[in-house]
């Protein structure tokens, strides 16, 4: 199997690695062991999956054997405002010690007057114009209560 795969893919792209348990990254090492061929992505203060034994101690352990491959660490997040940034800061400060703070970079909620392109640049919104996604959502489902009113930018 390992031969298999190795000659049919040369790199190996893992998404949500904070969500990975010992025993799936056993089986990857053991198809992609040269881990300059990875590009693993991950937010060790995301990890839900503890109920199957997802530890965000696997990514650490990774990111320390990997010293001497190229890594970075992002430390800006657009998915929310820098209150809820604030708080996960201080709720993992304890229980992930060494892992860095995040930035946020969103408005608060009612303050966003545009969104962020897939480039990662902010483009302003007209105050007139509708948030696309929320009236998308009302015209296929009146009845859906989380859909009626658009939440976010």
């Amino acid at each position: 199997m390992r031969a298999h795969y190795r000659g049919r893919f040369r790199r190996l792209l893992l998404d949500e690695l904070q969500d990975t348990n010992p025993v799936q990254v056993q089986i990857l090492k053991a198809l992609f062991p040269d881990l300059q061929a990875w590009t693993a992505v991950g937010d060790p203060h995301q990890s839900i999956y503890g109920f199957r034994r997802a530890d965000p101690r696997v990514m650490a352990a990774l990111l320390e054997e990997a010293q001497g491959v190229d890594q970075e660490a992002l430390r800006e997040s657009r998915r929310y405002h820098q209150g809820l940034a604030d708080f996960h800061n201080r709720f993992f400060k304890g229980l992930l010690p060494g892992f860095p703070s995040v930035e946020a970079s969103r408005p608060p909620r009612g303050e966003a007057r545009g969104s962020f392109t897939s480039r990662g640049t902010w483009r302003p919104r007209p105050a007139s114009s509708p948030r696309r996604l929320g009236a998308c959502f009302r015209k296929a489902s009146r009845s859906t209560t989380w859909a009626r009113e658009p939440t976010g930018p």
